[in-house]
């Protein structure tokens, strides 16, 4: 086991010389070239693998690749087979990619790569570069952007988090130090607040013209020069930015297989630009705003969408006599029967309810308006979706 620490050790610092951490074919492959010469346990999962883990061994999906996907692999390897292989000829795109990547760049047998003993420590890819948290109002979208913006800068899962309070303070730590940078998109903002414009500035009464860069571009800049460690950067209702404006040729170069791999000469400075590995994006949209189907496609196949449900198991079942578990529920077969699913009602409107009182508040102040927009001031449409005792 210390000899396959030790190889794993330096394949891992190879892949920084190369600029190559983010690839998770580039790990996979050379992982199966060592099991191949191994008495590694075949029985063993790789999710319950400390080592295996530290080499960041997951599928293309981003799940933990299993002990028979390296067996497959293996066999294929060893019949030969990838000679004249080519897409579609059998291969899942998984196999595709690490054969390829194996018979183009990993030419050499595991002990030629030498060990440097240093304290860096690996990067465990447990999150997707580009993601999106959709869900109706009050599921914690914005809230939940926190905790996964601290997971991801520390390299943890976020099981491994301690309570939201000191995740806060890690958060604001993290944000003050520049490796978090938190957005919202509105219908004004555009490509010069985002990548870079030019920019009026007043001085002695003269007005004069420059090159300003934004805030995306600064961001990644400042990412660039620190490569050893992740940054995050939350888009607070990215979908309502008009994306195709505000992103330009961002679009492009924030694909995982882009980054620092394709680069871009900007119109205003007309420097080479190039998005880093280590910088992920989070962005946060309302679907009762917006449908994910009316997104534009490009950003829909460039972000893995993660939807946040109105979840009625968080709050409680006794209010002074309210089952607030069984009133959300309601609430929303209710709403989505007459509307769509698009449009229920999360459980943070209720998460600071102490007593009936408090309940009844909430549906004056926050539930009954949200339902005269759903239902154009439709009343009688209205009484339909609320339960009884709540009733217009």
């Amino acid at each position: 086991m210390i000899n396959l620490v030790k190889q794993l050790n330096a394949f891992y610092n190879l892949a920084i010389e190369r600029k190559l951490v983010g690839s998770d074919q580039l790990v996979y492959i050379h992982v199966l070239n060592i099991f191949s010469e191994s008495d590694f346990p075949e029985t063993i999962s790789i999710k319950d693998s400390e080592i295996l883990q530290l080499c960041r061994l997951y599928d293309t999906n981003g799940k933990p690749a299993t002990m028979e996907t390296i067996r497959r692999c293996k066999q294929r390897l060893k019949s030969k087979k990838f000679i004249d292989f080519k897409p579609g000829s059998g291969y899942n795109p998984t196999e595709y990619k690490l054969i390829k990547f194996y018979t183009e760049e990993i030419n050499e047998e595991p002990q030629k790569y030498s060990y440097v003993n240093n304290n860096q420590s690996m990067q465990i890819k447990i999150f997707q570069l580009n993601q999106i948290f959709h869900g109706v109002p009050g599921t914690g979208k914005t809230y939940s952007t926190t905790s996964y913006a601290v997971a991801i800068c520390n390299n943890k899962k976020l099981s491994e988090l301690g309570n939201y309070a000191d995740t806060k303070r890690e958060y604001d730590k993290l944000k003050a130090n520049g490796r978090i940078n938190f957005i919202t998109f509105h219908q004004s903002y555009g490509y010069e607040d985002f990548i870079e414009g030019i920019k009026p500035t007043v001085a002695n009464g003269n007005i004069s013209y420059e090159i300003a860069s934004g805030v995306f571009k600064k961001f990644c800049n400042n990412a660039r020069i620190r490569p050893n460690e992740n940054f995050v950067f939350i888009i607070d209702e990215i979908n309502r930015g008009n994306i195709s404006k505000i992103f330009g040729e961002m679009i492009t170069l924030i694909e995982d297989d882009k980054r620092e791999e394709l680069s871009v000469i900007l119109p205003c400075s007309q420097e080479e630009f190039t998005v880093p590995r280590n910088v992920y994006i989070i962005g946060t949209m309302n679907t009762a705003d917006r449908s994910i189907a009316l997104l534009d496609t490009a950003l829909r196949r460039r972000f893995d969408f993660i939807e946040m449900e109105p979840r009625p198991d968080l709050l409680s079942a006794d209010i002074d006599g309210v089952n607030l578990q069984k009133l959300l529920s309601e609430l929303n077969t209710q709403i989505e029967k007459l509307l769509d699913r698009d449009h229920r009602i999360g459980y943070a409107y209720f998460m600071k309810c102490e007593s009936r009182a408090d309940v009844e508040k909430v549906f004056s102040n926050k539930i009954i308006p949200l339902l005269r927009e759903y239902f154009f001031e439709d009343d009688t449409r209205i009484n339909e979706v609320l339960p009884e005792g709540y009733k217009l």
